[in-house]
C-alpha cells in the first residue's frame, strides 16, 4: 500500500505572540508632553520599583496578545474627543484597563504617581487569550529602548529621553513588550546587552521574538548610553 500522507504543517504561528503571559503596564503621556521632562518625572516616580513602560503611542500601549494590558493615561483630554481615548480603546485594543491621570505640568505628575494608589496590574492568566486580543489596528514601525536589569537609578531613563523623545520612542525594561506584537516592523535598541541577563538576549529574541531589527547600545554613563541610543536609532 502506499505510504500514508505526512501529516500537515502545523499553522504558521503569528509574529510577535507573547513567550508567556505576562502582567504589562504602560503610562502613556499626551502629544502635548513634548518636553521630556514629563518621561523624567514618571521615570523619577516608578522606575525604581515598578518598571513601566513609558512612551507616547497609544498602539503600543494596547497591543500584543496579553490578557493583563493597562495604560496610565496622562491628560487624556489632550488627544481630542474624536472619539475620546477611552472608547477608541474599546474600539481598537478591548480588554485594556484604562486608568485617566492628569496632571498640570511634569512636577505635579510626579507628585500623581507618587500619591495615587494604581490598581494592582491585572494577574496575567496562563492561555492565551481566545480569540487573540491586541492585534495591531494598523501596521506601524515600533522602536523600544530596553534598558537591562542593572540599571535601576532613573537617570539612565532620563538620559535617554532627553536624547530621543522628539522621535517619541517607546522606553522600558521589557523585552518581551520590545518583542511582542504582529508588525511589520519592530526594533528594539538595548542598552548594555552584556549586563544583568542571565542568558545572551540577543539569543533570546531571535528564539522568541525572531524578526525584531536588534541594535546595540553600550557604555558607561547615562550621559554615553544616551548619544549611542541616539545613533541606534539613526537621529
Amino acid at each position: 500500500p502506499p505510504p500514508p500522507p505526512p501529516p500537515p504543517p502545523p499553522p504558521p504561528s503569528v509574529r510577535g505572540q507573547p513567550r508567556e503571559q505576562y502582567s504589562r503596564v504602560y503610562v502613556l503621556l499626551p502629544p502635548s508632553a513634548t518636553d521630556p521632562a514629563w518621561v523624567a518625572a514618571v521615570a523619577g516616580a516608578t522606575w525604581s520599583t515598578r518598571r513601566f513602560t513609558i512612551g507616547a503611542s497609544a498602539d503600543d500601549a494596547g497591543i500584543g496578545n496579553l490578557h493583563a494590558r493597562m495604560v496610565v493615561v496622562v491628560n487624556p483630554q489632550d488627544w481630542g474627543t474624536t472619539p475620546p481615548l477611552d472608547q477608541w480603546f474599546a474600539q481598537y485594543y478591548a480588554g485594556v484597563v484604562y486608568v485617566p491621570l492628569y496632571a498640570d505640568s511634569p512636577d505635579d505628575l510626579a507628585i500623581q504617581l507618587n500619591q495615587t494608589p494604581l490598581p494592582a496590574p491585572v494577574v496575567a492568566r496562563a492561555s492565551p487569550p481566545q480569540p487573540p486580543l491586541g492585534v495591531p489596528r494598523e501596521q506601524y514601525a515600533r522602536s523600544y529602548v530596553l534598558f537591562n536589569p542593572t540599571q535601576t537609578d532613573p537617570a539612565w531613563v532620563t538620559a535617554v529621553a532627553n536624547a530621543t523623545w522628539a522621535r517619541r520612542v517607546t522606553l522600558g525594561g521589557s523585552a518581551d513588550d520590545a518583542g511582542i506584537g504582529d508588525l511589520d516592523t519592530r526594533q528594539a535598541v538595548i542598552i548594555n546587552p552584556r549586563q544583568g541577563y542571565t542568558s545572551d538576549i540577543l539569543a533570546w529574541f531571535a528564539q522568541y521574538y525572531p524578526g525584531v531589527d536588534l541594535r546595540v547600545a553600550e557604555g558607561t554613563t547615562p550621559d554615553e548610553v544616551a548619544l549611542k541610543v541616539k545613533q541606534a536609532l539613526g537621529m
